[in-house]
């Protein structure tokens, strides 16, 4: 049996579900996101075990990117899932194709033993683009590397609050 310590994981939104009747109450949560130091899973449906068989995440995949993910490398490991790297391209922020390949190529390195699958998807907005991104291959749990947030007012909300908000994606925030 494979033992894994996680210093810590938060989880949040199933609990409000019940509490808080059918309505999502989203301050708590928002407030999470942005200021607790480590990950943080948030939740409006509950997962059986296949949902996190596959596990995306969305990056930039600069050299932060891979620190960020070795924080949640235990749990990948644990349920022995497939990560799909996902890198949406929108036309306001236009990078090209081989130099996105080139990173999640260096990305990889290190990481030999999981199983990687590379994507980089076309659409007009990050948040609704992992959304979509997540319907077409079945994904129920996108990874997102937060920036720090710490000084951001609370009404200003940010690509993984939009996609905790909006979606019905389980959602884990990696802190840097």
């Amino acid at each position: 049996m494979q033992r894994v310590v996680f210093h810590r994981l938060d989880c949040l939104g199933s609990l409000w579900k019940r509490e808080w009747g059918s309505e999502f109450y989203w301050e708590y949560p928002s407030k999470n996101l942005k200021k607790l130091p480590y990950p943080v899973l948030a939740v409006k449906e509950l997962l059986d075990g296949n949902g996190f068989r596959k596990v995306g995440f969305a990056s930039n995949f600069d050299p932060a990117s891979k620190t960020a993910f070795e924080r949640i490398k235990p749990l990948v490991k644990l349920f022995r899932a497939s990560v799909h790297l996902v890198f949406v391209n929108t036309p306001a922020h236009f990078t090209n194709s081989i130099e996105v390949e080139e990173r999640m190529n260096h990305f990889m390195k290190g990481f030999e033993e999981l199983t990687f699958h590379k994507h980089v998807f076309n659409y007009s907005d990050p948040e609704t683009g992992l959304e979509k991104f997540s319907d077409l291959h079945k994904i129920g749990l996108m990874a997102l590397v937060s920036g720090h947030h710490e000084k951001i007012p609370n009404y200003q909300i940010g690509t993984t609050e939009t996609l905790v908000f909006q979606s019905d994606l389980a959602v884990l925030s990696i802190k840097l």
